[in-house]
């Protein structure tokens, strides 16, 4: 028996077609709107597994090799949601309709601040006052009105104990809401890291080779046990060390053989 899922969250491309459908912005500020949002903390940039995106890896860094992710994801953060409850008016249980139909822009209350349509009408008043139909000044003034006036009756909800504590409790730790939406199967299952298990790791044993000679990273010396290489040579061409072939000072070969006298 099959379930019905929940539909996949928004990538950062399905917004802006979103945006151009709702005349939202233009083609150069569509960019800078999303990146608004995400600055702000309202939607945290997630891949299909629902881990928040990576920060790229500088280059030419020696940070360890992690998995590839895919997707840009807008998820809505506990901040952008408890704003969006803030503004529709439903800390105080009154429910308000899923479109714009209906609402008077003039006459509304806050809840017309998360609405497309008001943003739009501002864009089609900006580019009216860009062609000359409308005044700027008296366009400013109107919008500024219209905000102060939804600006304090947002202020007066909030001094309401209700919904302050409702705001309060809503914002819980982002992880907390990622982890309650991968269990109820808004993303994808995560793929765990590929093993290194069999790869030798360095300290544990293996042999290197250093300036000429191989050494035991184990024991930080020669296999040998000497601690100096018996390979390097001396002026004369000759394999020595600091006094004669081989580890003597006194004497060539050993510290019992003392050197042949000189005629």
């Amino acid at each position: 028996q099959t379930s019905t899922k929940p539909p996949r969250f928004l990538q950062e491309h399905e917004l802006v077609a979103l945006m151009d459908r709702h005349r939202i912005g233009t083609d150069a500020s569509m960019a800078s709107h999303v990146a608004t949002i995400i600055d702000r903390g309202y939607v945290v940039l997630c891949d299909e597994t629902g881990a928040p995106l990576r920060p790229p890896s500088r280059p030419g860094s020696k940070a360890r090799q992690l998995p590839r992710q895919i997707g840009r994801y807008l998820v809505p953060s506990p901040l952008g949601m408890a704003l969006i409850q803030l503004f529709s008016g439903q800390d105080d249980g009154r429910e308000q309709p899923d479109t714009d139909e209906g609402l008077d822009e003039e006459e509304g209350g806050t809840e017309l601040l998360s609405r497309p349509s008001i943003r739009a009408r501002m864009e089609a008043e900006v580019a009216q006052v860009a062609r000359g139909e409308l005044d700027k000044d008296q366009v400013l003034r109107s919008n500024l009105k219209w905000f102060r006036r939804r600006f304090n009756d947002l202020s007066s909800r909030l001094n309401a104990k209700p919904s302050r504590q409702h705001f309060a409790s809503a914002l819980t730790p982002t992880r907390d809401l990622l982890r309650r939406y991968r269990q109820r199967g808004c993303f994808l299952p995560s793929q765990d890291p590929p093993s290194h298990r069999g790869s030798p790791q360095p300290g544990a044993g293996t042999r290197r080779q250093y300036s000429g000679r191989a050494t035991d990273n184990k024991r930080g010396r020669d296999p040998s046990g000497r601690g100096r290489d018996d390979t390097s040579r001396g002026r004369d061409g000759t394999s020595r060390g600091r006094g004669g072939t081989r580890w003597g000072r006194g004497g060539y070969g050993g510290g019992n053989i003392k050197r042949p006298a000189k005629n």
